[in-house]
Formats: C-alpha cells, sequence, structure tokens
C-alpha cells in the first residue's frame, strides 16, 4: 500500500464518531450602531449574560463585535440556552444584530487527504 494511501486510513481511524457530534458554544456576534456602540453592546451584554465576557471590535465594521467568556473555564451554555440568549440581545436598545457562535467538527469524504496527496506527487 502506498505511504498516501496508509495515512489516509490512519487519519480516517483517528477521528471522532462524527454522527454524535454536537454543536459547541463559542460566543455571540452582536452590532451595535451609532456612536459609543461598543460601550452600548458592553452594557447589553452585561444586563444579558451577566459580568465575565470580553466584548471586541472584529472585522472592518468598528459596530461588529466579538463577545466571549473572559475565561474558558466554566460551563458553556447548550444550544437551546445560547438562542435564547441571543433572543435577549436581540431585544437590547441599541443593539441591532445578534447571533451565537458554534463550531463543529467536520471531515472529509474518505479518501480526501489521499486524493490531495497523490496529486503533488
Amino acid at each position: 500500500m502506498p505511504p498516501a494511501e496508509a495515512n489516509a486510513m490512519n487519519e480516517q481511524r483517528d477521528q471522532p464518531d462524527l454522527k454524535d457530534a454536537r454543536p459547541v458554544f463559542e460566543g455571540f456576534v452582536v452590532k451595535a450602531l451609532g456612536r459609543g456602540g461598543k460601550t452600548r453592546a458592553r452594557q447589553a451584554v452585561t444586563r444579558v449574560l451577566g459580568a465575565g465576557w470580553t466584548v471586541r471590535t472584529f472585522g472592518d465594521d468598528e459596530s461588529d463585535f466579538e463577545v466571549t467568556r473572559r475565561e474558558r473555564k466554566g460551563a458553556t451554555l447548550t444550544a437551546r440556552r445560547a438562542w435564547e440568549k441571543t433572543y435577549a440581545l436581540r431585544a437590547q436598545p441599541g443593539l441591532t444584530y445578534a447571533e451565537p457562535i458554534f463550531t463543529v467538527p467536520v471531515s472529509g469524504p474518505p479518501g480526501f487527504r489521499a486524493e490531495g496527496l497523490e496529486q503533488t506527487v
């Protein structure tokens, strides 16, 4: 068996079973328009989520914010609870948008790595 195929087979065995993969909550994205958007976003986040959250500007638009826990330790929100908090954030004055951020494990089709390696040889 060529080394590329053997490596691909080993990687497939090491991958988690994606049938049981669940989204993992990471934080929120919020948008606050107008002057003082970051202050409004922080106030809304504190009202809805409490203390312990960081609000950071991201991207080219200074009204877009990523909201994450200051400490990675602690309980994470379930998908249901994250959506409940999202709806509460959307209802806050000064915020025009809110969405939860989730990560989800993904995998390529079987043999994906092997095909890519064969083409580079």
